[in-house]
Parts: C-alpha cells; structure tokens; sequence
C-alpha cells in the first residue's frame, strides 16, 4: 500500500452550442430576447503544461471556487497482485489549491493505491467529490479482474447555479509523472427559468423553485458505472431516478449577465411535461405548466415564465389519437382563467387564428374538425389585455378503418376465382386507410395471417412464398404512431403454385426436390431430366383449395444412341395422382418417336390438361417404353401450367 502525491492542473471552459430555446408560458405569446445554450467541460493536465489556454464566451464564463473537490483514483488492468488484494479501495480526493475566481484552478491531493509498481495504468476522476463515490475493488488470482465503480448523483435539492456533474478516465494508460490530457464528460444538462415582471422586461427575483414532471421522464438520479479497466469503455446507467426538483435559497444569487437566472441541474432525456411552483422573493408564488421537453448533456435550455396577476391555463386539449375513449374527428378543449373574473372575451388560438367562445373564466369546447395537426391553445381578453396559455401540437383524426384486397392465383377476398396473370406461389396486397391523412402518422402496415407475419407492406405489396399451402387469416394490420392497431376483413388464402413455369434441364435430384419435385428411376443433365427405363416418374403435389383442370405444355426430346437405324417410339403419360407415387388418375397418354438416324432427336411439345382436386393434386409425369433398350431415353426440357379456364 501507498500514499503518493498527485497535482493536475484543471482548465474550466465553456463553449456556444446550438439548441432550441423553447419559449413556453408567457401567457401573451409576445417574444423574449434568446439566450443561448451552453456546454461546459474540463481538461485536465499535468500541472507543468504550459500550452493550456482559456477559451469561453463572455457571458458564459464559469469559474473554480474556493472549496472546490473532485475525486481522483488510480485504476488497475487485469493482472495478479501478490499483495494488497481482496479488498475495496475508495478515491483520494483532491481539492483546489489555488485558481479560485478564474477558469483555471491547481488541484492537488494524495491517492492510495494496494501495489506498489504495476507500470502505467489509468486515472479516473469524478466532480464534485460531494457528489459521487469511486472505488475499486482489487481481488485475488491469476490475472485477476479489478472492477473500478464510480456512481455520481444529480441531487433532488438544488441552489439554483450550475453544477457540472463530470466523470473522467485518462485516454491512455499512464504514469503517476506523465498524466496526459483528459477531456471530463459532463453527466448533465441545465434547465435555466427566468421569471419576468408585468412590465415583461424585468426579470423577478425567486426565493424557491420546485419542478415536477407530469407524465413519463425524469429530472434527477445516480448515474453508475462499473469497469475492468477505462471508463472510457463503460456505460454509465441512470438509477433512483426522481421526477421532482426543488430549488431552495435563491434570493442569495447574483444576477447573471443583468437578469435573475437560476440554473437547474437535470438528467438529459424526455419529459412529457413540467409543473412549475414558483415562489418569489416577495412570497408571491405562480404554478405554470410547460410541454414535453427533451433535456441534453452539456446544454442549456431555458423556460421564460411571466408574473402575470391574470393567467390563463389550458388544463386539456387532447382528441382520441391521444386517449382511444374519446370519440374520433374532435379537439377536446379545456381551459381556465385565474387571478381574475373581468374576462371579456375567452376563445381558443388554432394554427394561430383566434376563435372566440363566450366572455365566461373557462373553456370546455368539443370543436369538429378535419384530420390533421394542429397547434391550439388558449387565450383571454382580461382588462383591455390579452393573454395566452402555452400552446400544444395535437393531432385530431376520426376512428380509423382499413380494407383491404388480398388475392393469390386461385383466391380472391376468400373466394375461389382463378387467374392465370399472378403466378402461383404469390400472394398480391393492397390497402385503403380510412382517411388520408392516416399515412402521415403510420408506424408499419403488415400483410398477417393466423401463423404470423408474411410482409412489410410499406415497402412491399407482393408475398412470395417456396411452400404451397393455404394462409388462414390474411389480413392487412396497420399500427399507429400511437399505438393503434387496425385490421383488414381476413381471408384465408391459398398458394396453390399454379400457374408455374420449371425448367428441368440443368438441374439435379438435390434442387429439382427443393423445388418439390419427386423423381423415380430418372437422370440429369444439362439440357434435359431423363426418364431413362419403363415406370420412371417425377411429380410436385400442388395445393388445390378446389378441383380444377389445369392445362400443361411440356416440352421434351425422345434420342437412342443404338446402331441400327431402327426408329423408336415411346409413351409417356401426364395426369393426376393421389400421391407421389401414383398411379396417375386419368392420364393423358402422348406418343412420340425418334428419327431413324443415329444421333438424330425427335423433340416436341405436348399439350394437354389434368383434373386437379384436393384428394389428387400431384401431378405426375411417367414414362413408358416398350422400344427401349439401355441406350434410349426420354428427356424432360420444360413445363407450363396453367387453369384451363380462369375467371379473369
């Protein structure tokens, strides 16, 4: 175990950053001056580095104070210790030894470390030291792991400044004497308030803040992480998260650049909305509500709240895209005003047009309107005056429906109708939404059937399938960007694989059985399948809802390779079978012969048609040959099928 002594310099800077400043709760709607973002970081660096160098915007300047900490712990890579292991070691905590009241602060302090020369390693710090916790734990074995954690907490209770909450790991191992630069990374992001005067340029000076989300999203908690060796490889995890804030002592700030700012510490992410209790340093006290609200690290965003004695409140706008009990193709509408009852005129504001109702302190209006979005919020005319809520993006659509067509070869909508111009181991989709501003705010459409999802119908409309068999159910689904699910009327749908075309030559038993032929005393080549001896077959059972003739086009070869300029026929059949192995039901027998010179090929198509059903729906192809000898075959090149008589 030892104690050394370590010195960094720490350079505090902060930089412009580009960002929304959103201007929510002035009640007029009359625009404030923007005050720009911000992000904060440290570098840190050996306390001789003589290249560090301010850099900040006047209005953004941060300084070190006296009594600033931050922890400080030497890490240690996987490795065996022969000493100082199976025990926790907590950070050394350094403190700022001169800088205070500028950006540029010497900190300086000693660390404990459980070995004594394990070579370079890396250095983890955390700031404020009040805020967080660092340790690792050295444990026992060969090339044994050495966990370092580091938790750092965004605290519910606040003053009201700016509080960078930073963690940091050198970027590559180092030695105690040559502690490279190191950039901290900031946990954090700040929501600014300033609170304004009747006269709306003067800002109003608080006493005590206290957010509190409404909805979903949180503003504080305790970020940790734990890692073998850099926290540069670790993911630092957001735990005990809390949704209120409270901001106490206010009255002891300074104003900042000639305004009263008071600056709030939170957790970056998504808010569904804030509730804000303000209380000045008068003891007035307003509540206002802000919108959703996404907070980042490292950034400043700002709320601008006005001190008015007569507010107006929108407390619902709301239609059923956001809450399904309501009825479709309405904005419902609830506002109130408060502080006063010589209301003249109270209304609501749609995509910035006034709409006014009656002279009463509250609205409650069911307003029917067209599908689509649209920004609403409230106003009232108090005293000559007036004001306005914050305003609300909302979107208002009727109840959706969705029809859809589904149709393969043999099924139309359920029904059997044939159709030989959709080959038959597809299924064809299309959709209508009920109105057409539901593709504006669509999630996925998908084609669906009982045994599950078949198809992405946004980006396409057509399913193919290698297996024939009938799809319980098809249905077109459509989610919303709210969650809602619409379906289309299901159908049960069937591949029958018919129409088809297959090519036989240049394919053996292997791929000619992926495709769901069954062959039988056969043999290939390039060009043809050969049926090479008496009872040779090849067969594909097809799925057939129905009993239909199909017609087919078969195209073969009939050649011998024997000596004596005989000619040569040979029969083959084509027709229905009730399974692979026949025999075919009702087959179609063709004739054909070979030329009477050697080597010469008789080659032909023939045409015909089968019954097909579902009890029989192989179709079969076999070859008889009376005339053979070892040398004749009968070659297989290509076949059509199709329906003998479509409903098309």
């Amino acid at each position: 175990m030892k104690k050394r002594l370590l010195w960094i310099a720490a350079l505090l800077m902060a930089a412009g950053c580009s960002d929304t400043n959103e201007e929510l709760l002035a009640p007029n709607g009359e625009t404030e001056p923007e005050f720009t973002p911000e992000i904060h970081y440290v570098r840190v660096g050996a306390a001789t580095d003589g290249d560090v160098r301010a850099s900040y915007d006047e209005n953004l300047r941060t300084y070190w104070e006296t009594g600033d900490r931050m922890l400080a712990l030497m890490g240690l890579t996987p490795q065996t210790l022969l000493s100082g292991y199976n025990r926790t070691y907590t950070a050394g905590t350094i403190a700022l030894e001169s800088g205070a009241g500028t950006n540029e602060g010497i900190f300086a302090g000693s660390l404990e470390t459980p070995w004594t020369d394990k070579g370079d390693q890396y250095f983890h710090f955390a700031y404020p030291a009040e805020a967080g916790t660092l340790t690792l734990r050295a444990n026992s074995g060969l090339n044994a792991k050495h966990p370092a954690t580091c938790s750092i907490t965004i605290p519910a209770e606040q003053s009201g400044r700016w509080v960078p909450y930073m963690w940091a790991t050198t970027g590559e191992k180092s030695s105690w004497d040559k502690l490279a630069h190191v950039k901290f990374n900031i946990l954090n992001g700040s929501l600014a308030i300033r609170a304004y005067e009747n006269d709306r340029t003067t800002t109003k000076q608080l006493s005590a803040v206290t957010i509190r989300v409404t909805g979903s999203g949180s503003l504080v908690g305790t970020y940790t992480a734990t890692t073998n060796d850099s926290f540069a490889n670790a993911e630092f995890q957001l735990t005990n998260a809390g949704q209120t804030l409270t901001a106490t002592g206010l009255e002891r700030l300074e104003k900042v650049g000639g305004l009263y700012e008071y600056r709030l510490n939170v957790v970056p992410g998504e808010v569904d909305g804030l509730e804000l209790t303000l209380t000045g340093a008068d003891g007035t006290v307003v509540t206002r509500r802000a919108n959703a609200k996404t907070f980042r690290a490292n950034t400043r965003s700002g709320l601008n709240v006005y001190w008015d004695d007569a507010t107006i409140t929108m407390d619902r706008a709301t239609s059923w895209f956001e809450d399904q009990s309501l009825e479709g193709g309405l904005l419902y509408l609830q506002a109130t005003v408060a502080g006063t009852t010589a209301v003249e005129e109270i209304g609501y504001t749609l995509d910035g047009t006034d709409h006014p109702v009656s002279a009463a302190t509250a609205l409650d209006e069911r307003i029917a309107l067209p599908a689509g979005k649209y920004v609403v919020g409230a106003y009232a005319k108090v005293n000559g005056k007036t004001i306005r809520s914050e305003s609300k993006e909302t979107i208002v659509t009727p109840v959706p429906t969705l029809t859809n067509a589904i149709r393969s070869s043999c099924t139309n909508n359920g029904l059997y109708r044939t159709t030989n111009s959709l080959e038959g181991n597809r299924i064809e989709v299309s959709y209508t939404l009920s109105d057409p501003f539901f593709t504006e705010v669509l999630s996925s459409v998908e084609l669906v059937c009982d045994e599950g999802t078949l198809l992405d119908l946004l980006k396409e409309s057509v399913y193919v399938s290698s297996e024939l068999r009938t799809c319980k159910g098809c249905r077109a689904v459509a989610e919303l960007q709210n969650g809602y699910r619409i379906e289309g009327t299901p159908y049960d749908t069937t591949l029958s694989g018919i129409p088809c075309d297959y090519q036989f030559y240049g394919k053996n038993d292997s791929s000619l059985g992926q495709e769901g032929w069954i062959t039988s005393r056969t043999k290939w080549n390039s060009s043809y399948l050969d049926l090479i001896n008496n009872d040779a077959t090849t067969a594909k059972r097809f799925c057939m809802p129905e009993q239909d003739e199909i017609s087919y086009e078969l195209n073969l070869k009939y050649y011998y390779y024997v000596w004596n300029f005989k000619k040569r026929s040979a029969t083959i059949y084509a027709g229905a079978s009730a399974s692979q192995n026949g025999p075919s039901d009702n087959a179609s027998a063709h004739t054909i012969e070979s030329n009477a010179n050697v080597g010469q090929l008789g080659r032909t198509n023939l045409n015909g048609s089968v019954l097909l059903e579902p009890g029989k729906a192989w179709f079969m192809i076999s070859h008889n040959n009376p005339d053979a000898s070892g040398n004749t075959y009968l070659g297989l090149h290509t076949l059509h099928l199709q329906y003998a008589h479509p409903d098309e």
